[in-house]
């Protein structure tokens, strides 16, 4: 633990505390989310995502003296012309870290939760215990950061990492069964994360979104991330307004 907070105290990122403003992202879920993936999806163009994966477990190896040659957390800086200047902190979601998210948001400014649900495994669906525990657990984490006084006025995104093959099942002329069951899929989790319950709060509905996104196939250009970040934006303008 104390040399996990060393890592992070040394890091330059803190820096930027009382430096130029810029929007900070905070990318939470729990383990295995497909949250790196996503964060590395976005930062390099054309990398492939089986690439991403091989890289990630390098990281993950051990030095010769048994440290992690991975520092857990993860941060990239990005440019866009809807929100200009933004940051994004990949956070791992096992149970020591999950300990350790309040540090970020107490002491940074944190514009967005973007917030990652496993549901591209078909496994997700199986009804075993482990897998209604995973959604049990993502949803009480949900809850629990939507009403932490440091995230009140940041935007709240619940993102469903999923196999989003819309346009080639349109493109084959599949029958639209295939689309409305990914759509019942989708309502499934939602609702087993509290996603109904959450937009019928006052104190979230206006800030608070879901979208559907393939992590390992995501990028800047991808009009679903633009559409995250436009909500953000607007999302911003409310609060401070």
């Amino acid at each position: 633990m104390h040399k996990c907070f060393q890592s992070i105290a040394e890091r330059p990122p803190f820096s930027w505390i009382h430096g130029e403003e810029n929007h900070q992202f905070l990318m939470l879920g729990l383990e295995g989310a497909g949250k790196t993936t996503l964060l590395y999806k976005l930062r390099i163009e054309g990398w492939k995502s089986h690439e991403i994966i091989l890289a990630m477990k390098n990281l993950k190896k051990s030095h010769e003296g048994g440290e992690p040659k991975d520092p857990a957390y993860h941060y990239e800086e990005f440019q866009s012309t809807t929100l200009g200047s933004y940051g994004i902190w990949d956070i791992p979601g096992d149970e020591v870290m999950r300990r350790l998210w309040p540090m970020f948001y107490r002491y940074l400014h944190i514009s967005a939760v973007l917030f990652v649900v496993d549901a591209f495994s078909p496994d997700t669906f199986s009804l075993n215990e482990a897998n209604l525990q995973r959604l049990r657990d993502a949803k009480a984490a949900i809850h629990y950061l939507l009403n932490e006084d440091e995230l009140r006025t940041a935007a709240f995104v619940v993102i469903l990492n999923m196999d989003t093959h819309t346009q080639a099942v349109q493109s084959k002329g599949a029958s639209a069964v295939n689309l409305e069951e990914q759509k019942e899929m989708e309502g499934a989790i939602l609702e087993m994360l509290g996603v109904p319950e959450i937009m019928q709060q006052n104190a979230h509905k206006d800030r608070f979104q879901t979208a559907v996104l393939n992590c390992s196939e995501t990028s800047r250009k991808d009009p679903k991330w633009e559409q995250i970040l436009k909500d953000v934006y607007r999302i911003q303008l409310a609060v401070k307004g």
